[in-house]
């Protein structure tokens, strides 16, 4: 503050400080709002944010593994964007203009790769076909839902999936979607 203090009065600007704004009796920061989505307390994070925790990244091909499984997903590049911990998601995904609900894997697919495979962030965005490779895509997160888990089988997979599927629509119809993007 000293050196633009400094640089303001040689300029004839007038430099004026905030107090800090605070959550909890404490100042709120970027490193704070770090460590709560780090922590995965997205109740905090959001508090501090005013706005829900949300990544954005371009849809990349994946390996196609979701569609063979009947949960089609489009594989995030989040371009080192600062995610939630590894877990399943109930989230919204703003794609092609519009809201949808979106149950989101943040992970290495410990079922089918080893625990040293990259992170990835997987979106499957029910009633949303077609190849979305290119697009950008919000995801803001609401809940999470577990973490992620290696499954025995395939079959014991999709199961699961198929719960965490009821249990997204479940949290969805508790939650109002973001407001549209302005056209």
């Amino acid at each position: 503050m000293v050196l633009l203090g400094r640089w303001a009065e040689d300029k004839g600007v007038v430099v004026r400080s905030a107090p800090p704004v605070l959550a909890d009796g404490r100042p709120i920061s970027s490193s704070v709002i770090r460590a709560a989505i780090e922590k995965g307390d997205h109740d905090r994070a959001q508090a501090m944010l005013g706005r829900p925790v949300a990544v954005y990244g371009t849809v990349v091909p994946g390996s196609g593994r979701g569609t063979e499984l009947g949960f089609a997903t489009a594989n995030l590049d989040v371009r080192g964007e600062l995610c939630p911990p590894i877990g399943v998601y109930a989230a919204w995904a703003c794609c092609m203009g519009r809201w949808h609900p979106a149950l989101v894997n943040i992970g290495r697919r410990p079922t089918f790769e080893s625990a040293e495979a990259p992170i990835l962030v997987e979106v499957h965005i029910p009633g949303v076909e077609g190849p979305l490779y290119g697009l950008e895509v919000e995801v803001q997160f609401i809940r999470r839902i577990r973490d992620e888990q290696r499954f025995p089988d395939v079959a014991s997979l999709v199961a699961r999936l198929k719960k965490d599927r009821a249990e997204l629509d479940r949290i969805v119809a508790e939650v109002h979607a973001p407001p549209e993007p302005a056209s």
